[in-house]
């Protein structure tokens, strides 16, 4: 994978742009994707505007079948817009191209739909002026059904802006594609322990993540390779495509060092500066991003032994708060006791890999006490 690695120059504050508070996917319910029976030839989408923060659905019933809807737009608005596509039978492959156009028909933004059974892209869309636009929706390959959100309450990212969360623990945004971050910076006291996490916002791209990482302790635990991790995640839907995949990490990190939920430690300047990133993908989306304050820490003391009661040295004890499988610790056994982590109470998935073998373990429990007993 290409490795990033961003310079301080992302973090200059810039005021231009909303609060990120205020930025907010278009208010559900969204439209209804239309059924697969009652095909009629020559049917055609009704052609309505589709407004900032709304929605619309139709079906293309033929191939290479056209539809465009009026844009209304004002200049320097940004639109995110989000193509959900289905096809009408299971299994069934199609392809598409969702395209803006100016007033003399001419592209100014496009993105390519494929995908079997489901496919989903979004296309951002800046305003140079008032328009007028169209929004040209076209099966170029087979046919589906499809719902468009048009998402206008997000501001354009730039980059050397730093979007500054204070006190605040929630905030929302959206990336154009990998190799564009977005930085943020959020307050606190010198050496306290934040757990920031970032998932999409997009609810089957929630769904994606939640097979990646919560189901996985040993993917998000770092012992899967990349490739074996997305083999294994791809074979639950054969043909699905995957979703934008977030990550975030501290300035001067790679991309392989990045996770979609990670312990910060404030410096003692009060601020902790971090990015949102993309993995395996160069498509836009929007995040959620999350940031755990004032969680209890406390000293654990770790045996691991076999069954025979055995202490087992060299074992290294890796510890993913539940339900977002943040890797908040790591310790190795000795031979000559216990290890000690640092962890706030909750529920873990724990992950035990022998060293000299490199055979590997998960369990769940929950961690209210000093000491932890684990049996091999």
């Amino acid at each position: 994978m290409k490795r990033f690695i961003w310079p301080l120059l992302l973090l200059v504050s810039c005021a231009a742009g909303p609060h990120p508070l205020s930025e907010k996917p278009a208010p559900l319910p969204y439209a209804i994707a239309p059924g697969a029976d009652h095909l009629v030839e020559g049917e055609q989408p009704a052609e309505i505007p589709l407004e900032a923060n709304a929605s619309l659905s139709g079906r293309l019933v033929r191939e290479g079948q056209v539809v465009r809807y009026p844009l209304p737009t004002e200049e320097g608005q940004l639109s995110l817009i989000d193509c959900e596509a289905w096809g009408y039978a299971r299994g069934t492959e199609s392809q598409g191209q969702l395209r803006v156009l100016d007033r003399d028909s001419n592209t100014v933004a496009s993105v390519h739909l494929a995908g079997r059974t489901l496919h989903q892209a979004m296309l951002p869309f800046l305003a140079g002026d008032r328009g007028p636009y169209q929004l040209e929706l076209q099966a170029t390959e087979a046919t589906f059904r499809y719902v468009l959100v048009r998402h206008s309450s997000y501001a354009q990212n730039h980059p050397d802006q730093v979007r500054d969360l204070g006190q605040n623990s929630q905030a929302q945004g959206w990336l154009a594609g990998q190799g564009e971050p977005v930085s943020f910076k959020v307050h606190g006291r010198p050496g306290q322990r934040f757990i920031v996490h970032v998932e999409p916002t997009h609810e089957r791209g929630r769904e994606y993540q939640r097979r990646w990482w919560f189901r996985r302790p040993l993917a998000a635990a770092g012992l899967l390779a990349p490739t074996a991790a997305a083999t294994q995640v791809h074979a639950l839907r054969k043909g699905e495509k995957p979703f934008p995949k977030f990550v975030l990490g501290l300035p001067g990190q790679t991309l392989e060092q990045a996770s979609h939920s990670q312990v910060f430690v404030v410096p003692d300047s009060g601020i902790l500066n971090f990015w949102v990133s993309q993995q395996g993908t160069a498509e836009a989306g929007l995040f959620d991003l999350t940031v755990q304050r004032d969680l209890h820490w406390r000293q654990v003391h770790v045996h691991v032994a076999n069954r025979e009661d055995h202490p087992l040295p060299q074992t290294r004890v890796a510890f993913l708060l539940e339900p977002r499988m943040a890797l908040v610790s790591t310790a190795t056994t000795t031979s000559a006791g216990p290890c000690v982590v640092s962890i706030p109470d909750g529920a873990y998935s724990v992950v035990l890999t022998r060293g000299s073998t490199g055979d590997h373990r998960s369990m769940r429990l929950r961690s209210e006490q000093e000491e932890l007993y684990l049996v091999w």
